[in-house]
């Protein structure tokens, strides 16, 4: 047979079956889309001028999302092709030869191929010039323009490579697919149904097992950056139980709700109930990968959008004043107040017009110690995980977070983001065979400076010799001699020192050393606040880009499972109408059955991120977003944007499979 008439074929089965590969292509040209344009953001050279961490987030990202665009692209031309099992098969009893199908096959990807690159590209260039600008603005960075994210040829190659390995990797196994099944197997195996599943008490008890320890060591975990281990173990003990109780409780409850004759032989019910249970077992597995996608899409989203949201607090939290000056620690045991000294190097490089005003002086110790049930141990320099204690005096913290706390003898004030370290009446010191106990103040970890991220504890001693001999005892082994970090923060009084200092900060990392050989950093809010939402916008675009392809990818899972399930149910819905089974029934089951198809993993997915929150607000915490608040609206805008785009597919498919079941 010619390669023209092979070429007609291959159009003639694509214009057929427009309604399985037209959302293929146009699922096909999203995904690739952002794929141009994180490849572009990476090249740009307006982003790899000003932003230091977004060029790695999109390398990221890009890996990430590849990986995911292959996974949904084999999902979906697993559909595509056991639709078009029957169409091979009578090619093959009319003559063709398996080379020929595989020429067709060859054809079809390549048009695929070539016109969803096309479109990418041009989609992409277009969307990526809006979100180029939007980018920026989530990074605080209002000069970017359009100019400013030209045509990227990086991002048009990798799309029409990646899309083109991706579709040659799916002709490679659709190919094989021929050669393993005969030709009467292609005729037959499209109308092949399932046997009625069996209820699997093995799988039902391995899922209530593994999602309840899962659920326990997510609810008590309180820090999951030093339980990582654990952490992992519970995701995938969840996952694991995900799978299992929807292949196992999935079929228990309908062949419960089966053997209940009151509610089994309604018209209704018999047809949702027996049409469910038929192919569960095929559909149990979907449904189960779509609540572990949606869970993936609600938490990333959320997590990232709370941490952008809170921003402006942990900025706040992290330096009170406009700016901030630290004497990076040199050695010797630099005790003394260093007050008068850094407010006269700090005129000196300013000039003596600088007009300086609200200072305040700081000494802080910081050290990792060990902890264990409320008594804080010097690290002995074995590795294990530590606690880092952040220690200062009364005085000095109060003129930093303009506070006003009184202690009395045998009295600290003590924070930490960390639930596990949080709750004690008492804590103890125990060094050199002597231990000293403290009742503790508590205070909002929301006082603890929120450029410290992990196991942190806030310790404010009464006095200063509280704090020297605290600090001489907890002295890191590697270090010889002890040394304080030295702050003195303020504000500028008037615009000619902010632009001075401003200067200063942007200049050498804001590093400055004095002719006695002291170095100084400078910084301030302002370059604190570019720094942190370059990364954090950058991080909530990375979430942003990864939920788009995980949504994509579940609304093209629940797009095709409902297709083939239409295209299956077609001749059995035919035979019921033949025999006098009414319309507004069918519709009214059909409503049922994809009602629930789509609400199980949405239920499934909402009650899974809504455990899951406890370890988001651990970790937040450790991250400085200490406010609850902001995370509850961060997750109530996602999960109203969730369900509102879930409605909608449910909405379309409902009427799609309504559509050809009446074809």
């Amino acid at each position: 047979m010619g390669f023209g008439m092979l070429a007609k074929l291959s159009f003639n089965g694509i214009k057929n079956r427009l309604t399985i590969y037209f959302p293929y292509f146009l699922s096909i040209v999203l995904l690739m889309s952002l794929e141009y344009i994180m490849v572009s953001l990476i090249g740009n050279e307006y982003v790899q001028t000003r932003s230091y961490f977004l060029p790695m987030i999109m390398i990221f990202a890009v890996n990430i999302s590849t990986m995911l665009i292959a996974i949904f692209m084999f999902y979906a031309n697993n559909f595509i092709q056991k639709q078009r099992r029957l169409e091979f098969g009578l090619y093959t009893v009319l003559g063709l030869e398996r080379k020929h199908l595989s020429i067709i096959l060859f054809i079809e990807q390549v048009l695929v191929w070539l016109t969803s690159s096309l479109f990418a590209i041009g989609i992409g260039f277009v969307i990526g010039k809006l979100l180029f600008i939007w980018l920026n603005r989530l990074m605080k960075n209002t000069g970017a323009t359009l100019m400013d994210y030209p045509f990227s040829p990086l991002g048009a190659i990798t799309t029409v490579v990646i899309s083109g390995l991706i579709l040659f990797a799916i002709l490679l196994l659709n190919s094989f697919r021929l050669t393993s099944i005969k030709p009467t197997e292609l005729l037959n195996q499209k109308n092949a149904g399932e046997k009625e599943p069996k209820a699997n008490y093995l799988f039902l008890l391995i899922g209530l097992i593994t999602t309840g320890l899962g659920y326990y060591i997510a609810l008590t975990l309180d820090n999951p950056l030093n339980d990582l281990l654990f952490l992992f173990g519970a995701i995938i003990l969840i996952i694991i139980g995900t799978y299992c109780l929807f292949i196992s409780l999935s079929i228990f409850i309908l062949k419960a709700l089966k053997a209940n004759k009151k509610i089994y032989y309604q018209p209704k019910n018999f047809l949702s109930i027996s049409g469910m249970l038929y192919r569960m077992k095929a559909n149990a597995v979907s449904l189960a990968s779509i609540a572990v996608l949606c869970t993936g899409i609600i938490l990333t989203l959320g997590t990232t959008l709370s941490l952008y949201l809170g921003m402006d607090a942990v900025i706040e939290q992290s330096m009170p004043r406009d700016y901030q000056v630290d004497q990076i620690p040199v050695t010797g045991n630099n005790f003394a107040d260093e007050s008068e000294k850094m407010e006269t190097t700090i005129t000196t490089i300013l000039g003596d017009d600088a007009q300086l005003t609200n200072t305040s002086y700081t000494r802080q110790f910081t050290t990792g110690t060990i902890f264990d049930d409320g008594t804080f141990f010097p690290d002995d320099g074995k590795p294990q995980a530590l606690v880092y204690v952040l220690a200062q005096t009364l005085d000095e913290f109060n003129q930093q977070n303009n506070t006003n706390y009184v202690l009395q003898d045998n009295e600290i004030l003590y924070a930490s983001p960390a639930d596990e370290f949080n709750g004690y009446e008492e804590i103890r010191f125990q060094a050199n065979d002597k231990t000293t106990t403290y009742q503790t103040v508590q205070v909002s970890p929301k006082l603890i400076p929120s450029n410290f991220v992990g196991s942190i504890a806030l310790v404010v001693f009464n006095t200063t010799e509280e704090l020297e001999n605290f600090a001489t005892a907890y002295n890191s082994p590697m270090l010889d001699a002890v040394s304080f970090i030295h702050s003195y923060s303020f504000d500028a009084a008037d615009k000619k020192t902010a632009a001075k200092l401003d200067e200063i900060v942007t200049t050498d990392d804001g590093v400055v050393q004095t002719d006695d050989g002291t170095l100084y950093r400078f910084n301030s809010q302002k370059y604190m606040a570019t720094e942190l939402y370059a990364l954090n916008g950058g991080f909530l675009f990375l979430g942003i880009v990864v939920s788009t392809v995980l949504v994509i990818g579940t609304v093209l899972m629940l797009y095709f499972k409902q297709i083939s399930e239409g295209y299956d149910d077609k001749d059995k819905f035919a035979t019921m109408q033949q025999v006098g089974l009414p319309d507004d029934l069918i519709r009214s089951t059909i409503r049922s059955q994809v009602f629930w198809i789509f609400a199980l993993p949405s239920l499934v997915a909402v009650i899974h991120a809504l455990v899951a929150q406890n370890i988001m607000v651990n970790l937040l915490a450790i991250l400085g977003v200490t406010d609850k608040s902001v995370m509850w609206l961060a997750y109530i805008i996602i999960l109203a944007a969730f369900l509102a785009i879930y409605g909608i597919c449910y909405w379309l498919t409902s009427k799609m499979y309504y559509r050809i079941i009446h074809a």
